[in-house]
């Protein structure tokens, strides 16, 4: 064969693609992804200081879309340290719309501290390691965000780094309060609306987030973009119920996090 000559591949005939080929691409798409660990950027709010990938954010307020939001439990048995950061003892991520008797422990952990989150003794009040009145396990909230501008067509919306942002205990009753706020106001979910995310001083937990409506998602004159949205939501799944890798310090997806699912 001479150099930069193309080889002929001779097939023998001619050949049919199996009439299920897009299922099979399909599925061999999902696996592959499936081995993949899916990484995404974090928003930080710590002591009130807005960050985004370790960088203050101007003006202390951040304009995303909420895409998506999960709860999380997580127990330490020892004290937390901010400075050598740790994996939690126990833990469960999973959908906002689970009910508490529905949570259960993930796979991954080696002691559970009971069979389902509903019925933990680390999540009554009291049960706080340190003697206070609080809870040994820490209930958050978990939102996956993607930038504002990202609005200005469905390819930058399905393109959009995704960025994920851990509330504090404190903040929880904020979120819950502002979802509240934008079903009333404006009959739409937090994905349907820009949040413009910031903090304030509070005298009893230092700081609280802020969740603001900047404006509502013109889906009317942009049907591509509600489109876009659900499709980004789909995407980002396994970002959202990432769990912890109990075995290497880092992060994977959790399976099985709910009785429905076991």
């Amino acid at each position: 064969m001479k150099k930069n000559e193309i080889a002929e591949v001779k097939t023998g005939g001619e050949v049919a693609l199996p009439s299920n080929w897009q299922e099979e691409l399909a599925g061999a798409a999902k696996q592959s992804a499936a081995n993949v660990r899916p990484t995404s950027s974090s928003i930080r709010m710590k002591s009130g200081i807005l960050t985004y990938q370790d960088v203050a954010v101007p003006n202390n307020a951040l304009d995303v879309i909420v895409i998506a939001f999960a709860q999380e439990h997580t127990f330490y048995k020892d004290k937390w340290d901010a400075d050598n950061p740790s994996n939690p003892d126990c833990f469960a991520v999973v959908e906002s719309s689970v009910e508490m008797q529905d949570i259960i422990p993930d796979s991954a952990v080696a002691d559970p501290q009971a069979e389902s989150c509903g019925e933990c003794p680390m999540l009554e009040w009291g049960s706080s390691l340190t003697g206070g009145r609080g809870k040994a396990c820490q209930q958050r909230y978990r939102l996956l965000c993607i930038p504002a501008g990202a609005m200005n067509s469905a390819d930058e919306v399905l393109s959009a780094e995704v960025a994920t942002l851990k509330l504090a205990v404190t903040s929880g009753k904020v979120w819950s309060q502002y979802l509240q706020t934008i079903t009333a106001l404006h009959q739409r979910p937090e994905w349907a609306v820009v949040t413009t995310i910031g903090a304030k001083p509070d005298p009893k937990t230092q700081f609280k987030a802020t969740f603001e409506v900047a404006q509502a998602i013109d889906f009317a004159a942009h049907p591509e973009l509600y489109q876009a949205i659900q499709k980004k939501r789909e995407m980002s799944q396994s970002t959202l119920l990432l769990g912890y890798d109990m075995s290497s310090g880092e992060e994977k997806a959790a399976p099985k996090t709910s009785k429905a699912d076991a």
